[in-house]
């Protein structure tokens, strides 16, 4: 197999930086390869790229000569795009082309071309271009490239193209079993692709006449269920099970001609374009993404019934081979069970990774026998949808196809998997499911559905179980029920909602305490930041669990705790992408002694945690002070129409929740209240000032709260609270209202609102309550001067009071002994912009925040090395190869400018290699920051954003620096 490459093409790939890697595989050595899969290793093979570069085992870059024929072109663009790689670059006469893999132009089906991205000139090429080596995973290079890459990809497409002709079958002809219709269509176009010679006439194996063959049966009923009971016979599984269906009077002639005409892509799309089924390609589309066909099948009514969410085919990648992968690295077979299978996508991955254990020196399985034992003893699921266990099991027979040798399927029969591997039931439904006990399972995987289901086996399993609940929250009883099915040894993994490790609900909180103490947590990943790049849909906080049930306490187990920030890596390459600041590792003793503390872990650090601990610790809570001092505390009215009598508030003047800002009381947004009945009255006490009044939404641009104090006479609505005391506490409201308004309690929103940067942007007063309160009298005349200021807004005059704001800030932190805390201030200036920035942003670090970062180095290292007789020298190198930063710290005999800043690097190639430069942007999604030690330094590299070089994280740093050392001291 030789695919030879152009001079010109080989000139590309070394100006652009990509020869010296060791994930760059030339076509002519891809069996050279031993990350790629099985499936991509035949994509490549039919698309014949000169040369592909690697990203944690997937081709994420393809390298082309030019191809002068159109017609060669068109098709080699729609491969590409049924392969669904994101960047393809053609060598074209003097110039390079950047093409978008993963979209294509669809405007004009007989022009069909990928989406364009750039051009650029061979003389102009080099490490600093568009899409070089360096800039593949430059988070800033590819930022500017966002919109070329936010096209509709072959999945979106796939998913537009088949709910039309669904939902048509099913609402317009009332098609009960459109599904499985719809699926077997494009089981047998999958069998076509592989060019299978399916026995039938017309269907040899010749893909182009088989296509043909197909559209000539299916406007013809008669014909086509015969053929659909050739392929039971012939292949024998649970496809083609017919029953009685073909007697079904909806089967009338329009729905045939509707059939053909989505094969043949005459069939008009809602959209106004056509079914692009002809330029599906099922030999290359990788089988996970029938994932999104569940999206579609089912339909939203039918996701909104089951509580069901589909899983985006990384993300179950992930899981599974995070679960999987270890065992199967020593054992050729495990037993799998998810208990809400869905489309089978879980299902569909781990019977990959067993196969691929398994397979003949060729990558299929000769042995049908064996092929079948695989799935047969191996793979089970449950769902209590139909529709659903129909998708699983085409999914998995696919699966299986895909590791038979198109050639060899003479004997070869499917399984049968309905009601031996899987079954429609509620999960609940012991008596239903009670052959599945009998099976020792080594994994459980899964994502559940989610949401308050009131009525239903789940709920009476809890009730019997005393499993505590809230809202009868569904994937709650899940993970309380896999444990039914499990061993120790048992590795469960569900996708859940976020929330129920946050909700500060009583029962949310002894479920959380049961889970602690009977289960070691192996894993935690946090999805809440990235749930938009994730979820397409389902615009919900998520995080996956993965656990062993237990029969011993398990609060002194340690779990890995990693929460997931935005970056260009999901949106463009769907990989997760871990950053070292994501990765804790966590005792479960301290979630179950400070509940409050799962919150901290997503956004938070070690150094956080004690942080709040102190707080807790050595200041009182502000309910305490409320309790103490005799305040009134309450929501306003509900003045929607009700039952109760409101004539006590007629007249009155009532404000809209805008009237209170940060620091800003403004009654003229209000109106004369002049209902008799409403649905809520609140607490007649507290509409009499003096008052401090908290907006319930906080400003999502900073997470402060907004708060004012007041003695105007006003009522509100419940979206306001109010603080009420008399006239002698007017101090204690001020610094009340200050306290609220600050940096402060925008940090411990972030860090203990179990909403906040989860889910949406609200806050709770049973949780603001529980903050730690100081009295100052400065603070309180400072919030009313600062009040004063601002009232001088109604009259349109504007003063600045950012300066006053940010003094106040200071006071109270310094009242807390928080003063300049990097941390606190990491939350305030880093991670709470980058949370509500609607665009993922870059900002550089500057060789004076390399210097700041340097400080606490100094600090330490200089006096430890005082005591030797022994100096320090610090280099600093803010920019290497457009992406990095380096601290590197030498231990000298002699004196030296103890700081260096080094302006550039790239050009000399023996200190790249030191700092082993190729290496780390190799391993981008996985290793963002590196520590390494030499004779007499140590050096830190990571990518030069200013996050990353913050002054909290030189705690951070100096502290991996110094438990190194510890740790090989001990070694040795």
């Amino acid at each position: 197999m030789v695919n030879r490459i152009s001079n010109t093409t080989q000139m590309i790939i070394k100006k652009l930086g990509y020869h010296n890697s060791k994930n760059l595989y030339y076509f002519a050595n891809i069996n050279m390869c031993k990350d790629l899969s099985f499936h991509d290793k035949k994509v490549l093979n039919e698309i014949k790229p000169c040369a592909f570069f690697v990203v944690n085992g997937k081709p994420k870059v393809l390298f082309f000569d030019y191809i002068s024929e159109n017609d060669s072109k068109q098709k080699l663009y729609k491969k590409i795009w049924n392969a669904q790689i994101p960047i393809i670059i053609f060598n074209d006469y003097d110039s390079i082309k950047v093409f978008n893999g993963n979209s294509m132009d669809l405007s004009e089906l007989d022009t069909i071309r990928l989406q364009f991205v750039l051009e650029e000139e061979h003389k102009k090429c080099s490490e600093a271009s568009p899409f070089s080596y360096w800039n593949i995973t430059n988070e800033q290079f590819l930022r500017e490239y966002q919109i070329a890459f936010s096209k509709d990809t072959l999945n979106q497409v796939m998913i537009k193209n088949i709910k039309c002709i669904t939902e048509k079958l099913k609402k317009q002809y009332k098609v009960k079993f459109a599904t499985k219709l719809i699926l077997r269509l494009i089981f047998i176009r999958f069998l076509i692709d592989r060019g299978i010679d399916i026995g039938y006439e017309g269907f040899n194996g010749d893909i182009k006449e088989s296509q043909e063959a197909l559209l000539k049966l299916a406007n013809n009923k008669k014909e086509l269920y015969s053929f659909f009971s050739y392929l039971k016979n012939k292949f024998n599984g649970n496809l083609f099970e017919l029953g009685d269906e073909v007697y079904d009077e909806a089967l009338n002639d329009e729905v045939f001609e509707l059939l053909k005409c989505f094969l043949s892509g005459k069939q008009e799309m809602e959209s106004g374009q056509l079914s692009f089924l002809p330029l599906y390609d099922f030999n290359i589309i990788p089988i996970e993404l029938i994932s999104n066909i569940y999206e579609v099948l089912l339909g939203e009514k039918a996701q909104d019934d089951d509580k069901a969410f589909y899983t985006p085919e990384y993300l179950a990648d992930y899981i599974v081979k995070e679960s999987l992968g270890t065992f199967l690295t020593k054992n050729s077979q495990c037993k799998v069970l998810d208990p809400s299978c869905g489309s089978g996508i879980f299902l569909v991955e781990s019977l990959q990774l067993i196969i691929s254990k398994n397979v003949d020196a060729n990558g299929y399985i000769k042995d049908n026998d064996k092929l079948c034992q695989l799935i047969g003893s191996n793979i089970y699921g449950v769902d209590s949808n139909p529709e659903a266990i129909d998708v699983t099991i085409f999914s998995l027979y696919l699966t299986l196809f895909d590791y038979k040798d198109p050639k060899s399927l003479d004997d070869f029969r499917l399984p049968n998997l309905k009601n031996k591997n899987l079954w429609v039931s509620d999960f609940f439904d012991d008596e239903k499911l009670i052959a599945l006990k009998k099976i020792k399972f080594q994994f459980i995987l899964g994502n559940p559905p989610w949401g308050s289901v009131k009525e239903g086996l789940h709920s009476q399993y809890c009730d019997e179980n005393k499993i505590p609940q809230y809202r009868q929250e569904i994937s709650r009883s899940f993970i309380a029920k896999v444990k039914e099915y499990s061993n120790e040894d048992t590795i469960c993994c569900l996708i859940v909602p976020s929330k129920l490790f946050y909700n500060q609900k009583k029962p949310a909180i002894e479920f959380r305490k049961l889970l602690l103490l009977k289960c070691k947590i192996l894993q935690i990943v946090e999805l809440s930041s990235v749930r938009s790049l994730i979820f397409k849909k389902a615009d919900a906080p998520a995080a996956i669990l993965m656990f062993k049930n237990s029969t011993e306490n398990c609060l002194s187990h340690k779990m890995l705790h990693l929460s997931l920030k935005p970056n260009m890596f999901f949106k463009i390459y769907h990989v997760i992408a871990i950053e070292k600041t994501d990765i804790k590792n966590i005792q479960q003793d301290i979630l179950y002694r400070y509940d409050w503390a799962w919150k901290t872990c997503v956004y938070g650090n070690s150094w956080d945690i004690d942080i709040i601990t102190m707080l807790k610790r050595k200041f009182p809570k502000i309910k305490d002070v409320i309790n103490e001092n005799k305040l009134k505390t309450g929501a306003g009215i509900t003045d929607t129409n009700g039952k109760y009598d409101a004539k006590d508030y007629i007249g009155k003047n009532m404000i809209e929740s805008t009237a209170i800002d940060t620091l800003y009381f403004n009654s003229s947004n209000s109106s004369i209240f002049n209902k008799r009945k409403i649905y809520r009255l609140g607490k007649k006490e507290i509409f009499s000032p003096p008052y401090c009044l908290l907006r319930k939404g906080p400003n999502c641009k900073n997470y402060r709260l907004r708060a004012a104090y007041t003695e105007e006479d006003v009522i509100f609505k419940e979206a306001i609270s109010a603080i009420k005391g008399d006239k002698s506490q007017k101090d204690l409201l001020l610094n009340i209202t200050g306290m609220f308004n600050s940096s402060l309690y925008a940090y411990l929103n972030l860090m203990l609102g179990s909403s906040m940067g989860i889910e949406r942007e609200q806050v709770f007063m049973k949780e603001v309550y529980e903050y730690p309160f100081a009295y100052d009298e400065g603070i309180s005349s400072k919030v009313e001067a600062i009040q004063k200021k601002n009232s001088n807004l109604k009259n349109g005059f504007y003063q600045d009071i950012s300066q006053d704001i940010s003094q106040l800030d200071q006071m109270i932190l310094d009242k807390f002994g928080l003063k300049e805390d990097p941390f606190i201030d990491y939350a305030i200036n880093v991670q709470i912009p980058l949370l509500n920035s609607k665009k993922l942003t870059f900002r550089e670090v500057t060789a004076e925040e390399l210097k700041d970062y340097s400080k606490v180095f100094v600090d330490y290292w200089k006096k430890l090395m005082a005591e030797q007789n022994k100096f320090i020298k610090i280099s600093l190198y803010p920019k290497v190869v457009g992406k990095f930063a380096i601290f590197e710290l030498e231990i000298c005999d002699q004196e030296e400018k103890e700081i260096t800043i080094i302006d550039t690097i790239d050009s000399n190639k023996e200190i790249l290699s030191r700092f082993l430069i190729n290496k780390i942007n190799e391993q981008f999604y996985k290793l963002k920051d590196v520590l390494y030690f030499e004779n007499n330094s140590f050096f830190i590299i990571k990518s030069n954003e200013y996050k990353n070089w913050h002054p909290a994280m030189s705690h951070i740093d100096q502290s991996m620096v110094l438990e190194t050392i510890i740790s090989d001291d001990s070694e040795e």
